[in-house]
């Protein structure tokens, strides 16, 4: 009542944006009355008037024409936003497929990316668009490696954003000590090893020290439990807008890459990883595998939760 508000619906949206693990359109009883919609980025979709490319930007109707519009969600590392989270639900994730492509492809030219979300071009995009479709108030969480909440932000969508990035990106930060010494780096997907796909997410920690902080010739290792095994997305999985035949990654500083993931086969693997890439199901074969290769007095360091723990210089 203190908002002016006499009767509130609640209506949620689960900004899903390509990554696809419910059925899209689903509702269902979530808070009291309130109900939950996923995002569907085919579905019922409404032209916002506000140029984005050639087109029109679409986004979800229900949001569209919704009086009150907030976001609650994470910022944890991402390879294009800087942090997810804030404006980001918006776009791509209650956006269509095209505006999504769009935004996306800009990244991976290299010409709106970066991991200070303040200079990311892409960021500032969508923060401008957020604000012109009513989007205002975000909360953002900010996780532990407990799945626990170590920092939460809420306020004007930039500057909650900007407060809970900061976190993410200060405390939560590793940093590999002499890595000239490193001979094996292991990246564990926990909690983003729901399936291969997101498991990718992992590699994030790497953005900001450029390259892999392991000598020349020495292993990263992939570990993730992919229980929901290959995953979907609508860009970056096999047939997807963007997906490509995936070539040998060029920030791993000439270190062999291998995947240990138990649930998951050679083909899935190869599917989104380089051909050349070593694959285990085995820990004990994994252990084997990287003791002939660098030898019994071989020094490894594990990120335990590298989607959250991006690598200092």
């Amino acid at each position: 009542n203190l908002s002016g508000y006499t009767e509130l619906m609640f209506l949620g949206w689960a900004a899903v944006g390509l990554v696809v693990y419910f059925s899209y359109g689903r509702r269902k009883s979530h808070v009291g009355r309130g109900l939950v919609e996923v995002h569907d980025p085919r579905g019922d979709l409404v032209d916002t008037g506000i140029p984005y490319g050639e087109r029109n930007l679409r986004v979800n109707r229900t949001f569209f024409e919704a009086e009150l519009k907030l976001g609650i969600g994470s910022a944890l590392p991402h390879p294009f936003a800087g942090f997810s989270g804030g404006a980001k639900l918006l776009l791509p994730g209650l956006t269509d497929l095209a505006a999504t492509d769009r935004s996306h492809k800009f990244v991976r030219l290299g010409l709106r990316g970066g991991t200070d979300p303040n200079s990311n071009g892409f960021r500032r995009e969508i923060e401008q668009i957020a604000r012109q479709l009513g989007y205002l108030f975000t909360v953002c969480c900010v996780p532990n490696a407990r799945r626990e909440t170590a920092g939460l932000f809420a306020g004007d969508v930039v500057a909650a954003h900007r407060a809970a990035s900061d976190l993410a990106g200060g405390e939560l930060t590793a940093r590999v000590v002499d890595p000239e010494r490193c001979d094996c780096l292991i990246l564990n997907a926990y909690p983003k090893d729901v399936d291969l796909v997101q498991s990718e997410g992992a590699l994030v920690a790497l953005k900001r020290v450029g390259r892999a902080p392991v000598r020349e010739g020495g292993v990263v290792v992939l570990a993730t439990a992919a229980t929901r095994g290959m995953g979907d997305h609508g860009l970056f999985s096999p047939g997807g807008l963007a997906y490509r035949t995936p070539g040998r990654r060029r920030d791993l500083n000439h270190c062999e890459f291998w995947v240990y993931a138990p649930s998951l086969t050679e083909t899935d693997v190869h599917r989104l990883f380089w051909s050349g890439t070593r694959f285990f199901t085995s820990g004990a074969a994994l252990c084997t595998a990287l003791r002939e290769t660098l030898g019994d007095a071989a020094r490894a360091v594990v990120v335990p939760c590298a989607p959250l723990q991006p690598l200092a210089p």
